[in-house]
């Protein structure tokens, strides 16, 4: 798998963590430094973390050192991972319920661990579709930690500055950008 497609799916899988973030920012009434700082740090360990877990699934003999027939399998199997993320993500955006804006400075880190968790479970699968492709770990961990950090600061400025009511519109981006990197994965699957 190629850098872009690696990045194209990287910021679709982060836009689930913006959405996250605006969300957050809406009820802040100051952004702080070590507000960042803890949510790089919680959210980029648990994206990296799933994304590596993910990838470590795949290292089993079967999937390492299959022929090259049961390799097409495993591409065919990561383009139908990444169209079920960007189902996943229309869903979402279909689904997703408006948030009541209240402040609420106070950095809980338990809630904020187990949105990391529940954001990071696509990281997870999308790791597994990586995997299958036998993308190599570190060509994947740099684009997802810069998207992630990213993701991280606009979303939260964004929220703060603009409120959560466009949230669902991200998700629709996400999902689209999911299933644009799933196509080019199964062009490139089909012409090779």
């Amino acid at each position: 798998m190629g850098t872009f497609e690696i990045v194209l799916i990287s910021c679709g899988l982060c836009l689930d963590l913006f959405t996250v973030l605006v969300c957050r920012g809406a009820l802040l009434s100051k952004i702080s430094r070590k507000e960042m700082v803890v949510y790089c740090f919680i959210f980029g360990i648990w994206q990296i973390g799933f994304l590596v877990l993910g990838n470590v699934c795949t290292w089993a003999a079967p999937v390492k050192n299959s022929g090259t027939a049961l390799t097409n399998v495993w591409k065919a199997l990561s383009s139908v991972i990444f169209f079920a993320l960007s189902a996943y993500f229309f869903i979402k955006s279909r689904t997703s319920k408006p948030i009541v804006e209240c402040r609420d400075d106070e950095i809980k880190v338990k809630q904020l661990m187990l949105y990391a968790f529940v954001v990071s479970l696509d990281a997870f699968f999308a790791g597994i579709g990586f995997g299958l492709l036998q993308t190599r770990l570190v060509r994947q961990i740099i684009p997802m930690s810069v998207v992630t950090i990213l993701s991280i600061m606009l979303g939260t400025y964004a929220g703060y500055r603009l409120g959560s009511e466009d949230k669902n519109k991200a998700y629709m981006v996400g999902g689209t950008l999911l299933a644009v990197g799933a196509v080019d994965n199964l062009l490139r699957f089909t012409i090779h």
